[in-house]
């Protein structure tokens, strides 16, 4: 009697896991290996990032996209996939991504990406999402809000645009699911509070740090990350010419980076007492009206 009942129990949580990893199937994880802001350098010629000899991060952001897909794979079953695009280097976040329970990874790694804006860079990342897709239904893309080599905050928006698919920006967190599959209840991150927001699938998100955190990775995903061989895709795999992508199909252009120094304050003790801080003030308005004919002068008024 005991024994047949542990054995439906069995059956029964067997079941109940086989419903719940079909409630999502496939997320799409956009990571992004930056320049740590301490190593970074321009070039000169091209106004782009040198990203080549420069110590690197996973994007601050991305890790937590990371992180919200891969609460929605602990709870709703999904296959997690890491997509990053740059030099050899770059794999690195593929590889921060399985160590951490992403499922599989892919290298957009082509000589002919180099340079890209944010608008072939959007183009790019559609691509390799419908190719994705071929194999399993993409339910979400994740992306991190911004990166710090960059801080436009635009290849979200403009992948979302590609894909056709809804867009929540600023999200800190996925609440629930619709009984239907056919929506997502997720909070985003305002100015002064919080909101939750229901978006169709499929949908894309952006991440910001907020209520999520990173996880630390799990000793069976560190060997098989160890063991994994990343998959490269290039510009031909995608369909792309060189004349599509990188810099030749880039619609911006930066004409002038400069480097903006500002000056050094020397800051200067006062005593605590009444006739420090009575010297403190004079010369604190001293300064203040010398600040103020300067300006004056500059703008050609007293």
């Amino acid at each position: 009697m005991a024994a047949s009942l542990w054995v439906c129990l069995g059956r029964r949580w067997l079941q109940l896991r086989k419903e719940v990893a079909a409630i999502l199937t496939h997320i799409v994880v956009c990571l992004k290996q930056v320049p740590d802001v301490s190593d970074m350098r321009m070039d000169p010629k091209t106004h782009t990032v040198v990203r080549s000899g420069a110590a690197t991060i996973v994007n601050p952001d991305d890790q937590y996209a990371l992180e919200l897909a891969l609460e929605c794979k602990d709870r709703w079953g999904a296959k997690v996939t890491a997509v990053t695009m740059g030099p050899d280097g770059a794999e690195r976040a593929v590889r921060y991504a399985l160590r951490q329970g992403a499922d599989a990874g892919v290298h957009l790694c082509d000589r002919a990406f180099s340079g890209a804006d944010t608008l072939v860079t959007s183009l790019v990342l559609a691509r390799v999402v419908h190719k994705l897709a071929g194999a399993a239904p993409v339910d979400v893309v994740v992306c991190g809000d911004k990166a710090v080599d960059g801080d436009t905050a635009q290849v979200g928006p403009g992948l979302a645009a590609r894909l056709n698919c809804a867009l929540v920006r600023q999200v800190t967190g996925v609440q629930a699911i619709e009984a239907d599959q056919s929506a997502l209840l997720v909070e985003r991150k305002t100015r002064d509070r919080y909101q939750r927001v229901l978006v169709p699938l499929p949908c894309l998100l952006t991440v910001v740090p907020g209520r999520l955190e990173v996880r630390y990775a799990a000793l069976p995903h560190l060997v098989r990350a160890a063991r994994a061989k990343v998959p490269r895709l290039s510009a031909q795999d995608l369909g792309f010419s060189p004349q599509q992508v990188g810099l030749a199909g880039s619609a911006t252009r930066v004409r002038k980076v400069s480097t903006v120094s500002f000056p050094t304050r020397v800051g200067q003790e006062v005593d605590s007492t009444e006739q420090g801080l009575r010297e403190a003030a004079i010369t604190l308005q001293t300064w203040a009206s010398g600040s103020g004919q300067k300006e004056a002068g500059a703008d050609g008024r007293s």
